[in-house]
Parts: C-alpha cells; sequence; structure tokens
C-alpha cells in the first residue's frame, strides 16, 4: 500500500512539473489565445541567396540606429528570426532586413520559410517613386496595397531622417490575414502616420 501511495505521489509531482505556467520554460497562455493565434494564415517567404543570420539589436548596432519597428503586433506574434543582405559597395553596407514573425519557430526548407508577416526593410531602392497603378492607396500611412493571389504586400513610404531616404518598408502577408490587423501594425511603426 506505501509503494503504491510513493507511485502516485510522484506521477502527481511529475504531472504538476509539465503543467504550463510552472518553471520549465513554458509560458501559461490565456484560454482561446492559441487557436486564436494559430487561426492566422502562413506566408511562404523566398529570401534571397546567402541570407546573414542576426538579431534586431545587431542590425541596429550595424546600421547605426534603430529599426522601425511596430509597437503593435497581434496576440502571441513576435519576431522569430532576423536575417540582412549585404552590399560592401553600398551606404548602408546592409542594404535589405528581413524580419520573419510568427508565433512559433519558423518553419525553414532550403531558402524559403514560414511565417505569419514578413517585414522587409530596405535601401537604396526606387521605393514609392514608381507608379504603382495596380495598387490601392492607404491613407492612414500613405502608403499602398498591392494585392496578389499568393500575398498582400503593404508599402510604406520612407520613413526616419535625411539618412535614410531611399528606403522603403514592405509587410508581407497572406491574403487571408486580417485587412484591420496589418493596418493597426503598420500605423504603429515610427514615422508612417499621416501628418495630423
Amino acid at each position: 500500500m506505501l509503494g503504491v501511495l510513493i507511485a502516485l505521489s510522484c506521477i502527481t509531482v511529475l504531472a504538476a512539473g509539465c503543467t504550463p505556467g510552472h518553471d520549465n520554460g513554458v509560458t501559461a497562455e490565456p484560454p482561446g489565445a492559441t487557436e486564436a493565434v494559430s487561426a492566422l494564415p502562413k506566408i511562404l517567404v523566398r529570401l534571397p541567396a546567402s541570407p546573414r543570420s542576426s538579431s534586431v539589436s545587431g542590425v541596429q548596432s550595424m546600421l547605426g540606429h534603430r529599426l522601425p519597428l511596430p509597437d503593435y503586433m497581434p496576440p502571441s506574434l513576435s519576431v522569430m528570426e532576423v536575417y540582412y543582405a549585404r552590399s560592401p559597395g553600398s551606404n548602408p553596407a546592409v542594404v535589405t532586413v528581413y524580419l520573419l514573425v510568427s508565433d512559433r519557430p519558423t518553419v525553414r526548407t532550403g531558402s524559403e520559410f514560414q511565417c505569419t508577416l514578413l517585414l522587409e526593410i530596405g535601401w537604396n531602392e526606387a521605393g514609392l517613386g514608381l507608379k504603382m497603378p495596380e495598387a490601392e492607396y492607404v491613407p492612414e500611412i500613405r502608403g499602398r496595397l498591392v494585392k496578389t493571389p499568393g500575398e498582400h504586400v503593404l508599402w510604406l513610404e520612407s520613413y526616419g531622417d535625411a539618412g535614410a531616404l531611399g528606403s522603403t518598408l514592405r509587410l508581407h502577408v497572406s491574403p487571408q490575414f486580417p485587412p484591420d490587423e496589418l493596418l493597426k501594425v503598420a500605423v504603429s511603426i515610427p514615422s508612417t502616420e499621416a501628418p495630423r
């Protein structure tokens, strides 16, 4: 009988140790949160050949200024991976930064990644100066929304000071991504609100 009680006590302790919210590195989420976020559709992202892996702070250190990160993200979404492409002859040397945003670690197959939202920041590009007749104007951010069957891309105007002129910022999402959530993310990015 004593052996059975000891065995039951051990099982109870082990089960409690695996419960979310205990000190095992798993964070408890409110009921329904996982289902709501998992419902956000993923996109397939193809990065250029040989992108370099980094972190937000690492890229900011190379650039010498802060990246325009959104203050708002849908619940449970965060930056999972950061990549950048370099061009030694350009100024800045880092010409494109890719922030892969998702609710769980991104899935990679070769140069393709699966994530919920891709935030792409580029320099030395023509940006919104080009005519975009197929794009829908978005007055809240003075940007353009390009819709294709595979993804929606929200282009934002150049941000920051004179040193950032020629920069472009794009948000890539699935066509099924809620438009109001995409706009909330875009409006929360510094220097993208329309002047009042």
